[in-house]
């Protein structure tokens, strides 16, 4: 009967240490997903500026450093406030705007780049998206 009771309280054990794994894991799940989130709002929030701003689109290529233009440079640093593992340096976000001769506009590709602190992974978790800025 002893060895009985010490076989549930074993199985109860290993079952209360698979509970305490997937709850590690969903809280790692739940944290990349807000960062992928916070990365697509950002290039949503640049992409939003360069269409009201389409005299200046070319002042808005960035790919690290600092930038003259003073939305690429508040831009970047509301990224670096916000996601962790990156700044104008390490993990700088990317804008790239190339004319498109066809439609007379603008390609723009814009890609976000992030860190999770402690995270062992060689490269960046990262974020892209693509617009198309034509002018009529």
């Amino acid at each position: 009967m002893l060895i009985e009771a010490l076989v549930g309280m074993l199985i109860f054990l290993i079952g209360i240490i698979a509970l305490m794994g997937m709850q590690a894991a969903a809280l790692s799940n739940t944290t990349q997903a807000k960062y992928r989130s916070d990365a697509a709002l950002f290039a949503g929030q640049i992409i939003s500026q360069m269409w009201s701003d389409p005299a200046n689109i070319n002042s808005y290529n960035y790919s690290g450093g600092s930038s003259t233009n003073t939305n690429v440079a508040a831009w970047v640093a509301s990224i670096t406030n916000d996601l962790p593992g990156t700044s104008a340096t390490t993990n700088p976000p990317v804008i790239s705007a190339v004319a498109n001769v066809t439609n007379g506009g603008f390609d723009i590709t814009v890609t976000v780049k992030w860190q999770a602190p402690n995270e062992t992974i060689a490269a960046p978790h990262n974020f892209t998206t693509t617009s198309r800025i034509a002018f009529n």
